[in-house]
Protein backbone atom coordinates (compact mmCIF):
# COMPACT_ATOMS: atom_id res chain seq x y z
CA UNK A 1 0.00 0.00 0.00
CA UNK A 2 2.79 2.43 0.95
CA UNK A 3 4.64 1.70 -2.29
CA UNK A 4 1.45 2.31 -4.28
CA UNK A 5 0.86 5.63 -2.53
CA UNK A 6 4.43 6.73 -3.18
CA UNK A 7 4.08 5.91 -6.87
CA UNK A 8 0.81 7.83 -7.09
CA UNK A 9 2.33 10.90 -5.43
CA UNK A 10 5.32 10.72 -7.77
CA UNK A 11 3.11 10.61 -10.85
CA UNK A 12 0.96 13.47 -9.58
CA UNK A 13 3.98 15.64 -8.88
CA UNK A 14 5.56 14.86 -12.21
CA UNK A 15 2.38 15.79 -14.06
CA UNK A 16 2.11 19.03 -12.09
CA UNK A 17 5.70 20.05 -12.79
CA UNK A 18 5.81 19.02 -16.43
CA UNK A 19 2.64 21.00 -16.99
CA UNK A 20 4.62 24.19 -16.48
CA UNK A 21 7.04 23.28 -19.26
CA UNK A 22 4.36 23.50 -21.90
CA UNK A 23 3.68 19.78 -22.30
CA UNK A 24 -0.10 19.41 -22.24
CA UNK A 25 -0.41 16.86 -19.44
CA UNK A 26 -2.55 19.02 -17.15
CA UNK A 27 -6.24 19.78 -17.58
CA UNK A 28 -6.91 23.17 -19.09
CA UNK A 29 -8.79 24.16 -15.93
CA UNK A 30 -7.74 27.53 -14.51
CA UNK A 31 -8.76 28.70 -11.05
CA UNK A 32 -9.88 32.18 -10.15
CA UNK A 33 -6.93 34.44 -9.35
CA UNK A 34 -5.23 32.92 -6.31
CA UNK A 35 -2.05 34.19 -4.67
CA UNK A 36 0.64 36.49 -6.01
CA UNK A 37 4.08 36.30 -7.62
CA UNK A 38 6.05 39.43 -6.77
CA UNK A 39 9.45 41.12 -6.58
CA UNK A 40 10.91 42.47 -3.35
CA UNK A 41 11.99 45.06 -2.36
CA UNK A 42 9.23 46.91 -4.17
CA UNK A 43 11.30 50.12 -4.29
CA UNK A 44 15.08 50.59 -4.33
CA UNK A 45 17.50 53.48 -4.80
CA UNK A 46 20.70 52.51 -6.59
CA UNK A 47 23.73 54.51 -7.63
CA UNK A 48 25.22 54.23 -11.09
CA UNK A 49 27.58 51.24 -11.20
CA UNK A 50 26.15 49.52 -8.13
CA UNK A 51 24.81 45.97 -8.14
CA UNK A 52 21.59 45.03 -6.35
CA UNK A 53 19.40 41.96 -5.84
CA UNK A 54 15.66 41.47 -6.26
CA UNK A 55 13.90 38.43 -4.80
CA UNK A 56 11.23 36.73 -6.89
CA UNK A 57 8.73 35.25 -4.41
CA UNK A 58 5.30 33.64 -4.38
CA UNK A 59 2.48 33.89 -1.88
CA UNK A 60 0.46 30.98 -3.33
CA UNK A 61 -2.80 31.03 -1.37
CA UNK A 62 -3.11 27.27 -2.00
CA UNK A 63 -0.62 24.42 -2.19
CA UNK A 64 1.29 24.61 -5.48
CA UNK A 65 3.95 22.43 -7.10
CA UNK A 66 5.53 24.82 -9.58
CA UNK A 67 5.81 28.49 -10.51
CA UNK A 68 6.76 30.45 -13.61
CA UNK A 69 7.22 34.10 -14.57
CA UNK A 70 8.84 36.40 -17.09
CA UNK A 71 10.97 39.19 -15.63
CA UNK A 72 11.38 42.22 -17.90
CA UNK A 73 13.77 45.17 -17.47
CA UNK A 74 15.18 48.11 -19.45
CA UNK A 75 18.50 46.87 -20.81
CA UNK A 76 19.65 50.46 -21.46
CA UNK A 77 19.49 51.20 -17.74
CA UNK A 78 20.18 47.83 -16.12
CA UNK A 79 22.48 44.90 -16.77
CA UNK A 80 21.36 41.43 -15.66
CA UNK A 81 24.21 39.78 -13.73
CA UNK A 82 23.14 36.40 -12.33
CA UNK A 83 20.52 34.40 -10.45
CA UNK A 84 20.64 32.21 -7.34
CA UNK A 85 18.21 29.50 -6.21
CA UNK A 86 19.80 29.08 -2.76
CA UNK A 87 16.97 28.86 -0.26
CA UNK A 88 14.33 28.41 -2.97
CA UNK A 89 11.25 26.36 -2.10
CA UNK A 90 11.27 25.10 -5.71
CA UNK A 91 14.41 23.01 -5.96
CA UNK A 92 13.84 21.71 -9.51
CA UNK A 93 14.94 24.07 -12.30
CA UNK A 94 12.74 23.63 -15.37
CA UNK A 95 13.77 26.70 -17.35
CA UNK A 96 16.17 29.62 -16.90
CA UNK A 97 16.70 31.62 -20.09
CA UNK A 98 17.81 35.20 -20.57
CA UNK A 99 17.72 37.54 -23.53
CA UNK A 100 18.23 41.30 -23.64
CA UNK A 101 15.68 42.77 -21.28
CA UNK A 102 13.89 39.50 -20.42
CA UNK A 103 14.38 36.51 -18.10
CA UNK A 104 12.14 33.42 -18.20
CA UNK A 105 11.93 31.44 -14.96
CA UNK A 106 10.20 28.09 -14.38
CA UNK A 107 10.80 26.02 -11.25
CA UNK A 108 9.12 23.08 -9.51
CA UNK A 109 9.30 21.09 -6.29
CA UNK A 110 9.30 17.41 -5.37
CA UNK A 111 10.37 17.28 -1.71
CA UNK A 112 10.42 13.91 0.08
CA UNK A 113 8.58 13.53 3.40
CA UNK A 114 8.05 10.92 6.10
CA UNK A 115 5.14 9.01 4.56
CA UNK A 116 5.38 8.50 0.83
CA UNK A 117 6.09 11.82 -0.84
CA UNK A 118 4.89 15.14 0.52
CA UNK A 119 5.09 17.79 -2.18
CA UNK A 120 4.00 21.35 -2.66
CA UNK A 121 4.45 24.86 -1.30
CA UNK A 122 1.57 26.46 0.59
CA UNK A 123 3.06 29.57 2.24
CA UNK A 124 5.03 32.62 1.14
CA UNK A 125 8.30 31.32 -0.32
CA UNK A 126 11.33 32.26 -2.42
CA UNK A 127 11.44 31.27 -6.09
CA UNK A 128 14.90 32.71 -6.81
CA UNK A 129 17.08 35.81 -6.43
CA UNK A 130 18.04 37.99 -9.43
CA UNK A 131 21.06 40.33 -9.44
CA UNK A 132 21.32 43.45 -11.66
CA UNK A 133 23.77 46.34 -12.15
CA UNK A 134 22.80 49.98 -12.67
CA UNK A 135 24.12 51.52 -15.91
CA UNK A 136 22.90 55.11 -15.54
CA UNK A 137 22.74 57.61 -12.71
CA UNK A 138 19.42 59.37 -13.12
CA UNK A 139 15.73 58.68 -13.46
CA UNK A 140 13.94 55.47 -12.54
CA UNK A 141 13.11 52.16 -14.16
CA UNK A 142 10.75 49.26 -13.54
CA UNK A 143 11.50 45.55 -13.28
CA UNK A 144 8.20 43.86 -14.13
CA UNK A 145 6.61 40.44 -13.66
CA UNK A 146 4.45 38.99 -16.43
CA UNK A 147 3.27 35.62 -17.78
CA UNK A 148 3.16 34.52 -14.16
CA UNK A 149 1.47 31.28 -13.15
CA UNK A 150 1.53 28.43 -10.66
CA UNK A 151 -0.06 25.00 -10.53
CA UNK A 152 -1.74 22.92 -7.87
CA UNK A 153 -2.49 19.21 -8.35
CA UNK A 154 -5.15 19.80 -11.01
CA UNK A 155 -5.17 23.36 -12.33
CA UNK A 156 -3.34 26.62 -12.84
CA UNK A 157 -3.89 29.06 -9.98
CA UNK A 158 -3.58 32.26 -12.05
CA UNK A 159 -1.78 34.42 -9.43
CA UNK A 160 -1.49 38.19 -9.69
CA UNK A 161 1.84 39.99 -10.20
CA UNK A 162 3.71 42.80 -8.46
CA UNK A 163 6.75 44.55 -9.93
CA UNK A 164 9.61 46.64 -8.54
CA UNK A 165 10.74 50.23 -9.12
CA UNK A 166 14.42 51.19 -9.17
CA UNK A 167 15.42 54.82 -8.58
CA UNK A 168 18.75 55.57 -10.23
CA UNK A 169 21.15 58.15 -8.81
CA UNK A 170 24.73 59.26 -9.31
CA UNK A 171 27.33 59.25 -6.56
CA UNK A 172 27.64 62.65 -4.93
CA UNK A 173 30.47 64.71 -6.40
CA UNK A 174 32.79 65.76 -3.58
CA UNK A 175 33.30 69.51 -3.22
CA UNK A 176 37.01 70.32 -3.63
CA UNK A 177 38.60 71.90 -0.60
CA UNK A 178 41.92 73.53 0.10
CA UNK A 179 44.53 71.84 2.26
CA UNK A 180 44.31 72.29 6.00
CA UNK A 181 45.50 75.74 7.01
CA UNK A 182 44.63 77.37 3.68
CA UNK A 183 41.53 79.23 2.50
CA UNK A 184 39.75 79.73 -0.78
CA UNK A 185 38.67 77.26 -3.43
CA UNK A 186 41.07 75.06 -5.39
CA UNK A 187 43.10 75.92 -7.32
CA UNK A 188 43.00 79.41 -5.70
CA UNK A 189 44.11 78.40 -2.20
CA UNK A 190 45.74 81.02 0.05
CA UNK A 191 47.62 80.94 3.31
CA UNK A 192 45.72 82.95 5.95
CA UNK A 193 47.34 86.18 7.16
CA UNK A 194 47.27 87.80 10.59
CA UNK A 195 44.82 90.60 11.37
CA UNK A 196 45.98 93.69 13.24
CA UNK A 197 44.07 95.43 15.99
CA UNK A 198 43.06 98.27 13.61
CA UNK A 199 41.34 95.75 11.36
CA UNK A 200 43.96 96.07 8.57
CA UNK A 201 45.77 93.08 7.19
CA UNK A 202 49.56 93.04 7.06
CA UNK A 203 51.79 90.44 5.60
CA UNK A 204 54.99 89.95 7.58
CA UNK A 205 58.21 90.11 5.59
CA UNK A 206 61.04 87.90 6.75
CA UNK A 207 64.36 89.65 7.44
CA UNK A 208 67.54 88.50 5.80
CA UNK A 209 68.84 85.36 7.37
CA UNK A 210 65.89 84.86 9.66
CA UNK A 211 62.29 83.79 9.47
CA UNK A 212 59.48 85.70 11.11
CA UNK A 213 56.35 83.78 12.10
CA UNK A 214 53.20 85.94 12.11
CA UNK A 215 51.36 86.12 15.40
CA UNK A 216 47.68 87.03 15.61
CA UNK A 217 46.85 90.16 17.54
CA UNK A 218 44.18 90.43 20.22
CA UNK A 219 41.81 91.70 17.52
CA UNK A 220 41.31 88.22 16.08
CA UNK A 221 38.62 85.86 17.34
CA UNK A 222 38.02 82.13 17.14
CA UNK A 223 35.19 79.70 17.97
CA UNK A 224 34.93 75.97 18.41
CA UNK A 225 32.19 75.76 15.79
CA UNK A 226 33.30 78.25 13.14
CA UNK A 227 36.26 80.31 12.01
CA UNK A 228 36.51 83.49 9.92
CA UNK A 229 39.45 83.97 7.56
CA UNK A 230 39.75 85.94 4.34
CA UNK A 231 36.00 86.55 4.25
CA UNK A 232 35.18 82.78 4.12
CA UNK A 233 33.16 81.05 6.89
CA UNK A 234 33.31 77.27 7.44
CA UNK A 235 31.03 75.39 9.87
CA UNK A 236 31.69 71.96 11.35
CA UNK A 237 29.07 69.42 10.19
CA UNK A 238 26.33 68.48 12.63
CA UNK A 239 26.33 64.76 13.35
CA UNK A 240 23.34 62.60 14.23
CA UNK A 241 23.26 59.52 16.41
CA UNK A 242 20.83 56.62 16.80
CA UNK A 243 19.15 56.69 20.22
CA UNK A 244 16.65 53.83 19.96
CA UNK A 245 15.61 50.86 17.81
CA UNK A 246 12.03 49.59 18.05
CA UNK A 247 11.51 46.26 16.27
CA UNK A 248 8.70 43.76 15.87
CA UNK A 249 8.09 41.11 13.20
CA UNK A 250 7.52 43.52 10.27
CA UNK A 251 8.07 46.80 12.13
CA UNK A 252 11.39 48.62 12.42
CA UNK A 253 11.54 52.18 13.80
CA UNK A 254 14.85 53.99 14.24
CA UNK A 255 15.08 57.06 16.50
CA UNK A 256 17.78 59.65 15.69
CA UNK A 257 18.83 62.86 17.45
CA UNK A 258 21.26 65.71 16.78
CA UNK A 259 22.43 68.86 18.57
CA UNK A 260 21.32 71.11 15.70
CA UNK A 261 18.43 70.71 13.23
CA UNK A 262 19.15 68.22 10.45
CA UNK A 263 17.17 66.46 7.80
CA UNK A 264 17.84 62.74 7.51
CA UNK A 265 17.03 59.53 5.70
CA UNK A 266 17.95 55.89 6.32
CA UNK A 267 19.39 53.61 3.67
CA UNK A 268 19.17 49.87 4.37
CA UNK A 269 19.29 46.38 2.86
CA UNK A 270 20.12 42.71 3.44
CA UNK A 271 23.78 43.19 2.40
CA UNK A 272 26.03 45.52 4.38
CA UNK A 273 27.75 46.54 1.14
CA UNK A 274 24.50 47.15 -0.76
CA UNK A 275 22.17 49.45 1.16
CA UNK A 276 19.86 49.91 -1.81
CA UNK A 277 16.59 50.89 -0.08
CA UNK A 278 16.09 54.48 1.08
CA UNK A 279 13.47 56.02 3.33
CA UNK A 280 11.97 59.44 2.45
CA UNK A 281 14.02 62.48 3.50
CA UNK A 282 12.70 64.13 6.65
CA UNK A 283 12.28 67.83 7.43
CA UNK A 284 14.79 69.72 9.58
CA UNK A 285 14.53 68.74 13.25
CA UNK A 286 16.72 67.74 16.18
CA UNK A 287 14.95 64.41 16.73
CA UNK A 288 13.51 61.97 14.22
CA UNK A 289 11.78 58.58 14.20
CA UNK A 290 12.22 56.82 10.87
CA UNK A 291 9.95 53.90 9.96
CA UNK A 292 11.25 51.30 7.52
CA UNK A 293 8.72 50.18 4.92
CA UNK A 294 7.01 46.94 6.15
CA UNK A 295 6.63 45.82 2.53
CA UNK A 296 10.41 45.45 2.39
CA UNK A 297 10.76 43.61 5.71
CA UNK A 298 10.74 39.84 6.32
CA UNK A 299 10.26 38.51 9.88
CA UNK A 300 13.38 37.01 11.43
CA UNK A 301 15.78 38.70 9.00
CA UNK A 302 18.68 40.99 9.92
CA UNK A 303 18.93 44.29 8.03
CA UNK A 304 21.93 46.60 7.70
CA UNK A 305 21.39 50.36 7.77
CA UNK A 306 23.09 53.75 7.91
CA UNK A 307 21.64 57.16 8.79
CA UNK A 308 22.44 60.00 6.36
CA UNK A 309 22.00 63.50 7.80
CA UNK A 310 22.40 66.99 6.35
CA UNK A 311 22.57 70.20 8.38
CA UNK A 312 21.42 73.68 7.29
CA UNK A 313 24.91 74.52 6.07
CA UNK A 314 24.69 71.65 3.58
CA UNK A 315 27.16 69.39 5.37
CA UNK A 316 26.35 65.68 5.04
CA UNK A 317 27.38 62.88 7.39
CA UNK A 318 26.67 59.15 7.59
CA UNK A 319 26.65 56.89 10.62
CA UNK A 320 28.59 53.65 10.61
CA UNK A 321 26.65 50.69 9.22
CA UNK A 322 24.61 49.03 11.97
CA UNK A 323 22.40 45.95 12.15
CA UNK A 324 18.76 45.70 13.14
CA UNK A 325 17.28 42.23 13.73
CA UNK A 326 13.55 41.66 13.31
CA UNK A 327 11.60 39.31 15.53
CA UNK A 328 10.91 35.90 14.05
CA UNK A 329 8.59 32.97 14.62
CA UNK A 330 9.31 30.51 17.48
CA UNK A 331 9.70 26.93 16.23
CA UNK A 332 9.99 23.58 18.04
CA UNK A 333 11.14 20.49 16.14
CA UNK A 334 10.99 16.97 17.64
CA UNK A 335 13.84 14.84 16.26
CA UNK A 336 13.15 11.09 16.00
CA UNK A 337 15.05 8.08 14.66
CA UNK A 338 13.60 5.38 12.39
CA UNK A 339 12.09 3.53 15.36
CA UNK A 340 10.36 6.63 16.69
CA UNK A 341 12.82 7.08 19.56
CA UNK A 342 13.81 10.67 20.40
CA UNK A 343 17.32 11.72 19.43
CA UNK A 344 18.24 13.30 22.76
CA UNK A 345 21.17 15.49 23.71
CA UNK A 346 22.38 16.02 20.13
CA UNK A 347 23.20 19.10 18.07
CA UNK A 348 20.84 19.93 15.18
CA UNK A 349 20.97 22.91 12.81
CA UNK A 350 18.15 24.85 11.18
CA UNK A 351 18.87 26.52 7.82
CA UNK A 352 18.68 28.91 5.84
CA UNK A 353 20.07 31.32 8.46
CA UNK A 354 21.88 28.70 10.55
CA UNK A 355 20.79 28.14 14.15
CA UNK A 356 22.35 25.23 16.05
CA UNK A 357 20.79 23.98 19.29
CA UNK A 358 20.94 20.85 21.47
CA UNK A 359 17.90 18.59 21.78
CA UNK A 360 16.43 17.89 25.22
CA UNK A 361 15.75 14.43 26.68
CA UNK A 362 12.57 14.20 24.58
CA UNK A 363 14.36 15.06 21.35
CA UNK A 364 12.93 18.60 21.15
CA UNK A 365 14.97 21.37 19.51
CA UNK A 366 13.73 24.94 20.07
CA UNK A 367 14.58 27.73 17.62
CA UNK A 368 13.82 31.46 17.83
CA UNK A 369 13.35 34.28 15.32
CA UNK A 370 12.70 32.00 12.34
CA UNK A 371 11.57 33.55 9.05
CA UNK A 372 8.49 32.20 7.24
CA UNK A 373 9.20 29.79 4.41
CA UNK A 374 10.91 26.47 3.77
CA UNK A 375 13.73 25.51 6.13
CA UNK A 376 16.01 22.50 6.40
CA UNK A 377 16.68 20.65 9.67
CA UNK A 378 20.10 18.98 9.57
CA UNK A 379 21.42 16.33 11.98
CA UNK A 380 25.00 15.14 11.48
CA UNK A 381 26.26 11.85 12.91
CA UNK A 382 29.38 9.87 11.98
CA UNK A 383 30.18 12.38 9.26
CA UNK A 384 26.82 11.94 7.51
CA UNK A 385 24.18 14.66 7.18
CA UNK A 386 20.51 13.76 7.64
CA UNK A 387 18.18 16.44 6.28
CA UNK A 388 14.46 17.12 6.47
CA UNK A 389 12.43 20.13 5.39
CA UNK A 390 9.80 22.01 7.38
CA UNK A 391 7.45 24.74 6.18
CA UNK A 392 7.11 27.68 8.60
CA UNK A 393 3.94 29.68 7.97
CA UNK A 394 3.46 33.40 8.40
CA UNK A 395 1.17 33.34 11.45
CA UNK A 396 1.87 36.89 12.65
CA UNK A 397 -1.12 38.61 14.24
CA UNK A 398 -1.37 42.34 15.00
CA UNK A 399 -3.59 43.59 17.82
CA UNK A 400 -3.55 47.26 18.88
CA UNK A 401 -0.22 47.80 17.16
CA UNK A 402 1.48 44.83 18.84
CA UNK A 403 2.57 41.87 16.73
CA UNK A 404 2.67 38.29 18.03
CA UNK A 405 3.31 34.82 16.59
CA UNK A 406 2.33 31.46 18.10
CA UNK A 407 4.85 28.63 18.54
CA UNK A 408 4.91 26.28 15.54
CA UNK A 409 5.71 22.61 16.26
CA UNK A 410 7.07 20.02 13.86
CA UNK A 411 8.31 16.43 14.01
CA UNK A 412 10.95 14.98 11.71
CA UNK A 413 12.06 11.35 11.46
CA UNK A 414 15.51 10.43 10.16
CA UNK A 415 16.20 7.06 8.55
CA UNK A 416 18.73 5.98 11.13
CA UNK A 417 18.79 3.77 14.23
CA UNK A 418 20.59 4.85 17.35
CA UNK A 419 23.21 2.28 18.37
CA UNK A 420 23.58 3.46 21.93
CA UNK A 421 20.91 4.64 24.33
CA UNK A 422 22.06 7.55 26.49
CA UNK A 423 22.60 6.71 30.17
CA UNK A 424 20.54 9.74 31.07
CA UNK A 425 17.37 7.86 30.16
CA UNK A 426 18.15 5.25 32.86
CA UNK A 427 19.43 7.60 35.52
CA UNK A 428 16.60 6.75 37.95
CA UNK A 429 17.24 3.01 37.62
CA UNK A 430 20.92 3.55 38.32
CA UNK A 431 20.15 5.50 41.51
CA UNK A 432 17.80 2.73 42.76
CA UNK A 433 20.44 0.06 42.13
CA UNK A 434 23.03 2.03 44.07
CA UNK A 435 20.66 2.42 47.04
CA UNK A 436 19.86 -1.33 47.08
CA UNK A 437 23.56 -2.19 46.97
CA UNK A 438 24.21 0.10 49.95
CA UNK A 439 21.37 -1.49 51.99
CA UNK A 440 22.57 -5.03 51.24
CA UNK A 441 26.13 -4.13 52.22
CA UNK A 442 24.89 -2.64 55.53
CA UNK A 443 22.99 -5.79 56.57
CA UNK A 444 25.82 -8.16 55.57
CA UNK A 445 28.36 -6.15 57.54
CA UNK A 446 26.07 -6.00 60.61
CA UNK A 447 25.51 -9.81 60.56
CA UNK A 448 29.26 -10.37 60.48
CA UNK A 449 29.75 -8.24 63.62
CA UNK A 450 26.98 -10.05 65.53
CA UNK A 451 28.27 -13.52 64.65
CA UNK A 452 31.52 -12.81 66.53
CA UNK A 453 29.77 -12.58 70.00
CA UNK A 454 29.46 -15.78 72.31
CA UNK A 455 25.99 -16.83 73.38
CA UNK A 456 25.02 -15.88 76.99
CA UNK A 457 23.46 -19.27 77.56
CA UNK A 458 26.71 -21.20 77.05
CA UNK A 459 28.24 -22.72 80.28
CA UNK A 460 27.17 -25.27 82.94
CA UNK A 461 23.75 -26.73 82.87
CA UNK A 462 21.44 -26.25 85.82
CA UNK A 463 19.47 -29.36 86.77
CA UNK A 464 16.58 -29.25 89.19
CA UNK A 465 16.48 -32.70 90.81
CA UNK A 466 13.74 -34.42 92.78
CA UNK A 467 11.34 -37.30 92.72
CA UNK A 468 8.13 -36.90 90.98
CA UNK A 469 5.06 -38.72 91.82
CA UNK A 470 2.72 -40.38 89.45
CA UNK A 471 -0.99 -40.53 89.51
CA UNK A 472 -2.97 -43.57 88.71
CA UNK A 473 -3.64 -42.36 85.19
CA UNK A 474 0.11 -42.18 84.43
CA UNK A 475 0.35 -38.40 84.55
CA UNK A 476 3.10 -36.71 86.45
CA UNK A 477 2.14 -35.45 89.86
CA UNK A 478 4.22 -32.45 90.83
CA UNK A 479 2.73 -32.45 94.29
CA UNK A 480 3.93 -35.97 95.03
CA UNK A 481 7.61 -35.23 95.33
CA UNK A 482 9.68 -33.57 98.00
CA UNK A 483 9.76 -29.83 98.42
CA UNK A 484 12.94 -28.36 96.77
CA UNK A 485 12.05 -24.69 97.07
CA UNK A 486 14.95 -24.05 99.41
CA UNK A 487 17.36 -25.48 96.85
CA UNK A 488 15.96 -23.22 94.12
CA UNK A 489 16.57 -20.16 96.23
CA UNK A 490 20.25 -21.10 96.66
CA UNK A 491 20.93 -21.48 92.94
CA UNK A 492 23.04 -18.50 91.85
CA UNK A 493 21.73 -16.40 88.98
CA UNK A 494 24.00 -16.37 85.91
CA UNK A 495 25.44 -13.01 84.93
CA UNK A 496 25.94 -11.76 81.36
CA UNK A 497 29.53 -12.10 80.17
CA UNK A 498 31.66 -9.29 78.92
CA UNK A 499 32.22 -9.24 75.15
CA UNK A 500 34.95 -11.72 74.22
CA UNK A 501 34.97 -13.60 77.62
CA UNK A 502 33.88 -17.19 78.30
CA UNK A 503 31.60 -18.61 80.93
CA UNK A 504 33.30 -21.09 83.34
CA UNK A 505 31.22 -23.56 85.39
CA UNK A 506 30.77 -22.55 89.01
CA UNK A 507 31.40 -25.12 91.85
CA UNK A 508 28.50 -25.66 94.17
CA UNK A 509 29.47 -27.38 97.40
CA UNK A 510 25.95 -28.61 97.88
CA UNK A 511 25.93 -30.41 94.54
CA UNK A 512 29.11 -32.30 95.42
CA UNK A 513 27.15 -34.28 98.01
Amino acid sequence: MKSWRKTLWSVTAAVAVVGLTGVNLLPTKVLAATGQIYLTPATSSVQNGDTFTLSLRINPGVKVYGAEATISYDATKLDYQSYSAAGSAFEIQLQQTQTAGKIDVKRGTLASGNDGLVIGVSTDALIENLTFKAKVGSGSTAVTVSNQNATDDSAYTNPSAASATINLTSPATPTPTCPTGQTGTPPNCKTPTSTGSTGTTTTPKPSTGSTTTPKPSTGSSSSGSSSTSGGTTSTAPVTSKVTKEDVQFTVANISVSSAQPTKIYVKYGLDSNKLVINTPVSDFATSHTVKLDPANLVPGEAYYYSVVSEDKAGNKTETAVATIKLKGIPVKVTILDAKGNPIAGKQVTLHSTPQTVKTDDKGNASFTDVAPGTHEVVYTVDGKDYKKQIQVTNNIATVDGTQTAELQSFSVTYELTQTAVPWARYGLYLVVLLILAAVIYFFINRQRRLSGLPLATQGSQIVIGGDSGSSSDGKSDLHGGPDHSSQLKDIPSPSLPNPGSTIAPQDDERNKD
